[in-house]
């Protein structure tokens, strides 16, 4: 465990006397699990208090006291394990420029067929359901807008989760095709949009801990579209 001595001088109840001290904790694990292990983020401290050597016998009163106050600050973890809960997260609604036509200054173009994919790839060791509820393209310039027609909206994205190789971890990947025969892409794409507006809403562990507390992440674990 981490341990640390702090001398402390002698004080009052009156005229206090005071000791700061500041630890790196690089490469420490914490266990959040409690003394006994079985609990959830719980910190155990333990502080033992001992007298100078060579001051003789010291008298306390019900007017003592020893106040220590424990503060972490500026903590990022390198890995980190455990059951994550189920938090939401909401992205958007926001509007993003598309540079994709920049080049294009005017006119207007036909496409007899187009294909995209979207790919979103999982680096956390938990699962993820999405909900994109809005993705809508726009050509400012004429003012016209057209929301995106395929069975993403609205409907559950499953991302699963990434595998832990102790040490390091391998990504999932979740694929979506956009063609003509599922989507209204090709029309998004001839409508020349310079901008583009989303929004969706994210489930962490959306069936609970079915990894039994075994959810991961690790500093470069990261969840990207």
């Amino acid at each position: 465990p981490f341990q640390v001595e702090l001398p402390v001088a002698a004080g009052t109840p009156s005229d206090p006397s005071q000791a700061f001290g500041q630890y790196p904790l690089n490469g420490h694990r914490i266990d959040l699990r409690g003394p006994g292990f079985n609990e959830v983020n719980t910190l155990s401290t333990a502080i033992q208090v001992r007298t100078a050597q060579g001051i003789g016998t010291t008298v306390l009163t019900d007017q003592d006291s020893l106040i220590a106050e424990i503060a972490y600050a500026g903590i990022v973890a390198d890995y980190a394990r455990g059951y994550f809960g189920q938090p939401a997260f909401s992205v958007g609604p926001s509007t993003e420029p598309l540079n994709i036509f920049s080049e294009l200054q005017a006119g207007s173009f036909d496409l007899e067929s187009s294909t995209a994919r979207l790919v979103i790839t999982n680096g956390i060791g938990a699962d993820v359901q999405a909900f994109i509820q809005q993705l809508e393209v726009s050509n400012t310039g004429s003012g016209q807008s057209l929301s995106l027609q395929h069975a993403l909206l609205g409907g559950p994205v499953n991302v699963s989760r990434a595998v832990d190789l102790n040490g390091g971890f391998q990504t999932t990947t979740y694929t979506a095709v956009m063609d003509d025969g599922n989507s209204n892409f090709t029309e998004l794409l001839e409508l020349i949009p310079d901008q583009v507006s989303y929004a969706a809403d994210l489930q962490v562990n959306p069936l609970g801990d079915i990894s039994n507390g075994n959810d991961f992440f690790y500093y470069d674990s990261e969840l990207r579209a």
